[in-house]
């Protein structure tokens, strides 16, 4: 039976997390935001090990410091990470350096995604009070409404654009008439593509952490069972491992979140990272993930 969770952390489980790329390559570095022990949110990068952890935004804790910076995602090619910063879509070189928001106007919820090609952008925008999908280019160009909706994911390729419908089911749209291409039998609060675009992985609404395929019928099953909340879920981009983030309820105002990597087909999970903060409205800004192809 599963525990009961702190009120901030049960407060997280309601929002959608984000959905990121993992494009085909070998593993590079894994990208992620925390909030480092402060109020703020940073960005950075670590190994595949969880070493050489690297910060790429500057600490937003100090007086006059910068906006939070949180989502990140990196690019097809490896060389760049889009990320959402003071209510703008933002990129970024993988080192940091280059920090740039884009030409769009402020978004109020933003969960990007980079299109294959690196022309486009996908995102969450919150419009009278429900959350959309949007696309457009990354010169400002373009920008259209798309669905009701959130966390949309690019298809390795770019033939499809996945999202989260508002009650959760994962739904494929054909780019670019932006039409139904597919439904999946599953309801997530995240998912990716796996990088050769033959299975999906995906945190259900309980928080476990399940895999299927993305044909019709497709075979699903769970990962992981434990007492613990899976709140994201990602490819390596050589299709051979899965991290994700657990978190686990410590007492009865502690919870303490943790990075693992595990086989993509199941295993033992190993963790690579581990926090602990006290629950409080930080704890909303969930680690998130995003692994580099090289």
């Amino acid at each position: 039976m599963r525990r009961l969770l702190p009120a901030a952390l049960a407060a997280t489980l309601l929002l959608p997390a984000a959905a990121h790329a993992s494009f085909p390559g070998s593993n590079g570095r894994i990208a992620f935001n925390w909030t480092f022990g402060c109020d703020g949110s940073m960005i950075a990068t670590m190994r595949p090990d969880g070493s050489d952890r690297r910060l790429l935004t500057a600490d937003p804790c100090v007086e006059d410091g910068p906006p939070r910076a949180a989502f990140p995602d990196w690019s097809a090619d490896g060389t760049r990470i889009a990320f959402f910063s003071d209510n703008r879509l933002s990129t970024m070189a993988g080192d940091g350096s280059g920090q740039a928001a884009l030409p769009l106007a402020p978004a109020t919820a933003a969960r990007p995604s980079l299109s294959p090609d690196g022309r486009q952008i996908a995102y969450t925008r919150v419009s009278g009070g429900r959350q959309w999908v949007y696309v457009a280019n990354l010169d400002g160009s373009g920008e259209r409404r798309i669905r009701a909706g959130s966390s949309p994911r690019w298809a390795p390729g770019g033939r499809s654009l996945g999202y989260l419908t508002p009650r959760g089911r994962i739904v494929e749209l054909a780019a670019p008439t932006w039409s139904v291409f597919r439904r999946h039998d599953a309801h997530a609060r995240a998912f990716d593509f796996s990088p050769n675009g033959g299975r999906l992985v995906y945190v259900s609404k309980g928080g476990n952490l399940w895999v299927k395929g993305v044909r019709p019928g497709g075979v699903q099953r769970r990962l992981l069972k434990s007492a613990a909340i899976e709140l994201s879920a990602v490819y390596s981009p050589d299709n051979d491992r899965i991290a994700f983030v657990r978190a686990l309820p410590t007492g009865e105002e502690r919870v303490r979140y943790g990075v693992y990597t595990m086989r993509a087909g199941g295993g033992t999970p190993r963790r690579i990272l581990r926090t602990s903060e006290e629950s409080s409205e930080e704890t909303l800004e969930a680690l998130t993930l995003s692994w580099q192809p090289r």
